[in-house]
């Protein structure tokens, strides 16, 4: 992995992973450039006119050829803003539920040195802008992952966040899916890294997402969540791979003891598929 040396000036970048979202990119992308230097959206594979429509508001867009997935969309645009000069970049959703009028909050603590991962918290704010099923599952996500790393973040799941160069630079992201988001929380605990979570409002105002495609989505994040766990460096390399595989077979007993879930499960990573 290249470093790269630190921008003598602060540069903010924006990178907005995107998938189908012509009818919500313009604007995000138009109010987020009121805030930052440079606004990057990856398009992950698109086939209507996100594209266009970014390009026509000044962002400058990076194409994967096809749809390989949300991870792989950040991972592409942390690697671009790096190699763009940011000393920050701010990560957030092309769907509009993240306010890009925020922007400047999340990324202040990094600016005065308090932080380098910020995570903009919906349940720090008003929780009951979260749709209820969807708000069960992070509450659930959120404690079991609080529980096994020994922390405090109230919202593991935003997709709102701001990354300092340090954070940037240090970050080995593997992850291609919906993963990733507690991927960067567990290598960011790992790197001693300083998290800093604040209040932000959000806004669920698109199409109500499929259960099958939620439970599918939660599952593969609660695997991650026991992988990254598993795989800390502090367990030493003997005692994480026992680790790593000893929950391994924790989640599959969990999922098999259970045909409902089993089902759901599958169905639901074929759902995951499909959309795609």
């Amino acid at each position: 992995m290249i470093i790269l040396p630190m921008p003598e000036k602060h540069k903010v970048v924006a990178v907005i992973p995107a998938f189908n979202e012509e009818k919500t990119i313009e604007d995000v992308v138009l109010i987020t450039n009121r805030y930052v230097d440079e606004v990057i959206v990856i398009d992950d594979g698109s086939n209507d006119s996100t594209v266009t429509l970014a390009e026509k508001v000044q962002a400058n867009v990076y194409r994967h050829p096809r749809n390989l997935g949300y991870g792989e969309a950040v991972k592409t645009g942390l690697s671009v803003a790096l190699k763009r000069g940011a000393s920050v970049s701010i990560l957030l959703d092309a769907d509009g539920q993240h306010n890009p009028h925020y922007i400047p909050f999340v990324f202040e603590p990094i600016m005065k040195g308090s932080a380098d991962l910020v995570i903009a918290s919906r349940f720090l704010y008003h929780i009951k802008c979260i749709p209820f099923i969807r708000r069960l599952g992070i509450s659930f996500v959120n404690n079991l992952f609080n529980w096994l790393f020994s922390c405090l973040i109230s919202d593991t799941q935003s997709g709102f966040r701001a990354f300092s160069f340090r954070a940037m630079n240090s970050l080995k992201l593997q992850e291609k899916g919906m993963g990733i988001s507690i991927e960067i929380l567990a290598k960011a605990i790992e790197n001693k890294l300083m998290i800093k979570d604040i209040p932000v409002p959000c806004s669920f105002g698109g199409p109500r997402a499929r259960m099958l495609g939620l439970i599918a989505q939660g599952l593969i994040v609660v695997r991650s969540i026991i992988r990254y766990r598993c795989e800390l460096r502090s367990l030493g390399t003997d005692a994480s791979r026992m680790t790593l595989k000893r929950g391994k077979t924790m989640f599959l007993r969990f999922i098999l003891k259970s045909p409902g879930l089993t089902i759901l499960y599958w169905r639901g990573l074929k759902f995951l598929r499909r959309a795609r």
